[in-house]
């Protein structure tokens, strides 16, 4: 499974991912106007992209971000660019 393989069942995860008892009372912390299930969902999915892009190597990177053909959304284009400025790498 390449690297855009990978972040699309991530995303896919993350739309199915139920919500722990003990991560909603945390989040109750927050305030109003949370979406609980929405927060937990977006660190748990934000965390396994920084995952991936860091086990990923360079040259799988550069050509999720290059070929991705609107296949990965923005939020994720925009995570690629991230890990490729961070690495100093060359387009």
């Amino acid at each position: 499974m390449n690297l855009l393989d990978q972040i699309r069942a991530a995303r896919d995860a993350e739309r199915l991912a139920p919500v722990s008892q003990a991560t909603l009372s945390d989040i109750s912390k927050l305030g109003t106007g949370v979406d609980p299930q929405s927060a937990v969902n977006a660190n748990g999915y934000e965390d396994r992209v920084a995952a991936l892009l860091h086990e990923a190597n360079n040259f799988e990177i550069l050509r999720a971000y290059q070929h991705n053909n609107g296949a990965i959304a923005k939020p994720e284009i925009h995570a690629l660019a991230a890990e490729i400025r961070r690495r100093n790498i060359l387009l």
